[in-house]
């Protein structure tokens, strides 16, 4: 006697496959949103002078 096949066995692998890419898509966004860690980041670089002309504007006398 023979094994009985599956009839959807072609459908259980698309599902498989579909289901792999979205958690593989789900943990790349996951990785792109979620902040590094603490010494992950390069430290930025010092300000240049001519970034902020004048020294009174308003986004430089916060306090």
């Amino acid at each position: 006697m023979e094994a009985p096949r599956r009839p959807c066995s072609s459908l259980v692998l698309l599902l498989r496959f579909l289901a792999i890419l979205a958690a593989a898509a789900f943990f790349i966004v996951l990785a792109v949103h979620v902040e590094p860690v603490q010494g992950g980041r390069q430290p930025n670089p010092p300000p240049s002078p001519e970034a902020h002309p004048t020294p009174q504007s308003h986004c430089c006398n916060r306090r």
